[in-house]
C-alpha cells in the first residue's frame, strides 16, 4: 500500500530535509523503491539537475544502511517541463512509476510570512490522489526517532470525507504495531452525546477487528487544530493520519484549515489523504 515513496526535490534546502527521514519511515512501511524527481524550467538544466540527483541518491542509499536484500531500490529522475505545470509533471511521473506515497518537508519562515508547505509540497497535493507525508523541520527530535511509528492519531469530524485516512491508519498500525487513536474533539460548550461517542467506539472496533490496535479518544476544547497539536504534544504522537477536508474548512486550497493547523502547530510528520 505505501511500498513505492516519490520525492520531489528543487535543489533548495528546505526540500533536502525530507531525506533526513527517509530511512526511518521507509523501514516502517518496508518500502521496496524510492525515487527522487527534480523537475526542471528549461532543458539546459537537466545535465545540472541529473548530476545533483546522482548525489542526492547516493546519499539516501548510504542513509538505508548499505544495498541488502531488504534495502529499496533508489533511482532518480530530471525531467524538463515543457508546456506543462510542475504539478502535470509530478502526477505523470507518480502514474508511471505506481508511486504510493510521497515525501515532503514544509518550508519554515519565508520574509514575514509563515508558509505552511512550500510550492513542491502544494504542487503534490493539488496534482495528485496519493497520500503525502509532510515533515515540518527542523524537527525538534532525532529523525530517526521520528521514524520509529508506535502511536497513531486520526482525526475525525464524521464526516465520510475524514473518514477516508482509516485505511491508511489501519495499514500502518497493522505494519507498525502502532496504536491507532480515533480522535474527535468538541466545544467545551457542546454536550457530547450517546451518538458521537458510539461513532468512535464503531469506527475504533472495526479496525481492531481488522489486526489494528486502537482506541477511542474525545477531547474537549476547541478549535480542532489545536486540541489535536496538543494531543500530539500530550501523548507523544509520532504521526498523525488525516483526510485533507473534512466538513469543515474545505476551502483552504489544497488542504482543509484543520490540515493546515495541524501542520502549522506541530512538530511530528503528518500523512494527508487528499479527498477523492
Amino acid at each position: 500500500m505505501l511500498d513505492s515513496i516519490l520525492i520531489t526535490l528543487d535543489g533548495s534546502k528546505h526540500a533536502e530535509d525530507i531525506l533526513d527521514y527517509v530511512p526511518s519511515f521507509a523501514g516502517a512501511v518496508s518500502a521496496t523503491q524510492i525515487s527522487l524527481l527534480r523537475v526542471c524550467d528549461d532543458e539546459s538544466e537537466l545535465k545540472a539537475a541529473e548530476a545533483y540527483l546522482q548525489e542526492k541518491v547516493a546519499a539516501v542509499v548510504k542513509s538505508l544502511g548499505g544495498t541488502g536484500a531488504s534495502t529499496p531500490t533508489v533511482q532518480s529522475s530530471a525531467i524538463h517541463k515543457d508546456r506543462r505545470s510542475v504539478a502535470e509533471v509530478i502526477l505523470e511521473f507518480a502514474v508511471s512509476q505506481d508511486v504510493d506515497v510521497t515525501m515532503a518537508a514544509t518550508h519554515g519562515w519565508t520574509g514575514a510570512d509563515w508558509s505552511v508547505v512550500g510550492g513542491v509540497a502544494d504542487s503534490i497535493l493539488s496534482a495528485t490522489t496519493l497520500p503525502v507525508l509532510l515533515v515540518r523541520p527542523p524537527f525538534g527530535r532525532n529523525p530517526a526517532r521520528l521514524g520509529k511509528v508506535e502511536r497513531i492519531l486520526v482525526p475525525l469530524d464524521g464526516s465520510l470525507l475524514a473518514e477516508e485516512a482509516l485505511p491508511y491508519a489501519r495499514y500502518l498500525g497493522q505494519k507498525t504495531g502502532a496504536e491507532v487513536s480515533i480522535f474527535h474533539s468538541k466545544s467545551s460548550h457542546e454536550e457530547v452525546g450517546q451518538e458521537l461517542t458510539g461513532y468512535l467506539d464503531r469506527i475504533a472496533a472495526a479496525l481492531a477487528e481488522q489486526g489494528a490496535k486502537t482506541k477511542p479518544v474525545l477531547r474537549r476544547g476547541s478549535p480542532p487544530g489545536l486540541e489535536i497539536a496538543l494531543e500530539v504534544e500530550e501523548r507523544d504522537i509520532n504521526l498523525v493520519v488525516m483526510s485533507s477536508h473534512g466538513e469543515t474548512g474545505a476551502t483552504e486550497g489544497a488542504f482543509g484549515s484543520v490540515a493546515s493547523a495541524v501542520l502549522h502547530g506541530s512538530h511530528v510528520p503528518v500523512l494527508i489523504v487528499p479527498c477523492r
